[in-house]
């Protein structure tokens, strides 16, 4: 079966709507790519950098958890729990966890969830 333009009953302004929908989403897709490479050839410095990305992953999903809760307690005693099952240290040195660890370190959240207001 083939295609036939001519004998098809799209009315003109729906394909008129469907050629500036292609060309809309062609031009987005350009744009996408070129911020792409400029990103990631370095010409536009991150907003955040890539390294911290977990970071501040970590301390919205502490964060909207004590909001839930309404409370920090059980986020904190949850997190010296994990600690302490885990065998994990709960002060690690700043320069050890900065190296090795990609998340904050408990005391750090633990910090942080005390500064939220609930």
């Amino acid at each position: 079966m083939t295609w036939d333009s001519k004998s098809d009953s799209v009315p003109p302004e729906q394909r008129i709507y469907a050629r500036w929908l292609a060309a809309g989403s062609n031009l987005t897709f350009a744009l996408l790519v070129t911020a792409f490479i400029i990103y990631s050839a370095g010409v536009v410095p991150p907003w955040v950098p890539l390294a911290e990305l977990p970071n501040y992953w970590g301390l919205s999903a502490d964060r909207f958890a004590a909001a839930t809760l309404r409370d920090g307690r059980p986020m904190e005693e949850a997190l010296v729990n994990l600690t302490v099952k885990n065998l994990s240290n709960l002060t690690p040195h700043p320069w050890y966890s900065f190296y090795h660890y990609s998340h904050p370190t408990p005391v750090e959240r633990i910090e942080a969830i005390r500064r939220i207001p609930v």
